[in-house]
Formats: structure tokens, sequence, C-alpha cells
């Protein structure tokens, strides 16, 4: 790096040249990271809806791998990439922002949404939706209500 800096250039043709590189080199660098933003953006929906689609079952990893065209390892690093967030983990926050939804448009009991967001249980459920919420379910829907 310090050779670009101190590099001597033999005419003003030579650096103007050295700037026209540098400057298509930067904006393929940052038209690559907006399609990685878009393409990790892409892999957010179609994940989301096909959890939701798949309700109150589950969708596993190999799964969505499968749909990818990837092996389970490859997609969990490519989610994870350009996510930030692990499959599982996203899968879970899926679940839980459909049940705080149903929490707020619906009268049904805790039992039945957390069976329809695909939890084993109403326990399960609570401390799931607690952990990212910072409500217990019971007293979201009192507050959102």
């Amino acid at each position: 790096m310090s050779g670009a800096i101190k590099k001597d250039f033999r005419d003003r043709f030579e650096v103007e040249l050295a700037l026209f590189e540098f400057m298509v080199a930067y904006e393929r660098w940052a038209e690559q990271g907006h399609d990685s933003f878009g393409a990790g953006q892409r892999l957010l929906d179609e994940t989301r809806a096909r959890i939701l689609a798949t309700l109150p079952g589950t969708v596993h990893v190999a799964d969505l791998a499968n749909h990818e065209g990837v092996s389970r390892k490859h997609f969990s690093f490519i989610f994870h990439e350009r996510t930030g967030l692990t499959p599982a983990h996203f899968a879970t926050q899926v679940r839980v922002h459909e049940a705080a939804r149903m929490l707020i448009e619906t009268r049904l009991p805790l039992k039945a949404i957390a069976a329809a967001c695909g939890f084993a249980n109403a326990n399960h459920f609570s401390k799931a939706f607690r952990r990212l919420q910072y409500l217990s379910p019971a007293s979201y829907r009192r507050t959102m209500r």
C-alpha cells in the first residue's frame, strides 16, 4: 500500500490513469457491497415466506439449502454472512413476530397461538417470546391492545 502512495509518476497522464483505475476499482467494490445487501434481503424475504408458509410445521435448514442448491453447512454460512443471523435464530424471530401479530389481532388463547406458530408448547413459546420481545405474551397482548 505504501508503494502506491509514494510512487513516482513520470507525467500527469500517468497520475490521471492511476486515479481513474482507482475510481473504477472503488465503484466495482461499492457495487458489490450493494449487491450483497440486496442478496441478503432477498434471502431473508424468501426464507421468511417459506417459514410462514409451513407454519405450524418447521422449516429445516437442509430444506432451505436444497432450495438454494447448496449444502446445509454452506447455506448456514451464506445466510449468516449476508444477514448476521443464524437460520435457526431468524426462524424463531419470524415465528415470534407472527405470534405477536396474532396476540394483537385475535383473542386466541396462548396455547393455540403457540401451536399455530410452531412452538412445542405454551411454556416454550413464552420463553422464546420473552427473550425477543422483553415481555411475556400476556403482557404484550395487554400493552398492545
